[in-house]
């Protein structure tokens, strides 16, 4: 796979602007949305919150790796919500202010702690909460807190079992959030295609 980006990236650099007008090619667009599914989406609903919630993997009552002040189903539900991209602060904003501090209009809802700065790490939203906001602010869905809260519930559950392997029931639980935020997340990509889609279909008919 690395070898595929790498040659489509070498290729990019050749065009103007990264858009190929032989092929209607746009490179950022192709590499950026291929790295969200490929790796955002994939990372975290097919490995962090699959296999990786099972009980002989990533145990709780073990450190993640020597040294760690976190366990091991801390540091796989940590890597899952990573990967979707909403800020820490994000389920205390509406999903305009959520939507706008991406599109750096409202950094001021981004900077948390006041400190003039925007905290990239923990401030910021990505990728496709980004995405979850954009069509939430609509008024009609509520991707993001749904998604947001699954994580975050998800997150005390493990924590509450104060460095104990999870019971049964708690696991199920914790697939019962995990399948939450997967189902979610995979509406937010389809919105997105359906989106997209319909902008190429519009472009397509105002060419012929």
């Amino acid at each position: 796979m690395l070898g595929i980006i790498d040659k489509v990236i070498k290729h990019a650099a050749k065009t103007k602007g990264g858009v190929d007008v032989n092929t209607g090619y746009n490179y950022p667009q192709l590499i950026s949305k291929f790295a969200m599914g490929a790796v955002f989406y994939n990372q975290a609903i097919d490995n962090y919150l699959d296999e990786k919630l099972a009980a002989d993997n990533k145990p709780n009552s073990k450190p993640y790796k020597d040294g760690a002040h976190y366990t091991g189903k801390e540091h796989v539900w940590d890597e899952a919500w990573g990967y979707w991209g909403a800020a820490a602060h994000s389920n205390t904003l509406s999903p305009k202010e959520n939507y706008e501090i991406t599109k750096m209009k409202n950094l001021g809802a981004a900077d948390l702690n006041g400190d003039g700065m925007v905290d990239l790490k923990s401030e910021y939203v990505f990728a496709h909460a980004y995405y979850a906001a954009g069509f939430d602010k609509g008024g009609k869905t509520n991707y993001m807190q749904t998604v947001n809260n699954a994580f975050l519930n998800g997150r005390k559950l493990i924590t509450s079992a104060n460095g104990e392997n999870l019971t049964d029931a708690e696991r199920a639980n914790l697939m019962g959030y995990a399948k939450v935020i997967g189902s979610n997340w995979e509406k937010v990509i389809a919105e997105a295609v359906f989106k997209y889609a319909g902008s190429v279909y519009k472009d397509m008919n105002k060419l012929s």
